[in-house]
């Protein structure tokens, strides 16, 4: 009985603290912790080309299209660069007059690439190496 007594009382003090969901969330979603409990789970399933983040008070996915300037400068131009033939250089000649520029990659299947190498070669030119011939698109904003 002693057992049993013992199985009870771990059971009513540790099991509440385990993170739980109330549903099944989809395959390929982030646990979100949410609710009043301690530990209540939600899945969030995102979408192509988002990232998490929090809008409104509420842990979401965001579109990367949405995001503001990391370095809170304001955005000042941008360009979606698609590369349809696999190639290890992708060569953007885009003519904004600077190398102020962030880089985002993504393959055919619009999933997160890291590129070997991404230079901004002079103030209109941006190359992007692969060790592997890669296709895909590549987002670049400029920032003040």
């Amino acid at each position: 009985m002693a057992l049993l007594d013992d199985f009870v009382a771990y059971v009513q003090r540790e099991l509440f603290k385990r993170p739980f969901s109330n549903d099944d969330p989809t395959q390929e979603s982030v646990m979100i912790r949410r609710g009043g409990g301690p530990r209540q789970l939600t899945g969030l399933t995102l979408s192509d080309l988002q990232l998490v983040g929090q809008k409104d008070g509420a842990v979401v996915g965001i579109p990367i299209s949405d995001i503001p300037s990391l370095g809170g400068g304001s955005v000042e131009k941008k360009v979606i660069f698609t590369q349809d033939t696999p190639n290890v250089t992708w060569t953007i000649t885009h003519g904004y007059a600077s190398t102020n520029v962030e880089v985002y990659v993504v393959d055919t299947d619009n999933q997160r690439v890291e590129a070997d190498s991404i230079q901004a070669v002079d103030d209109s030119t941006v190359v992007i190496g692969f060790t592997q011939a890669q296709a895909g698109k590549a987002f670049l904003r400029w920032y003040d």
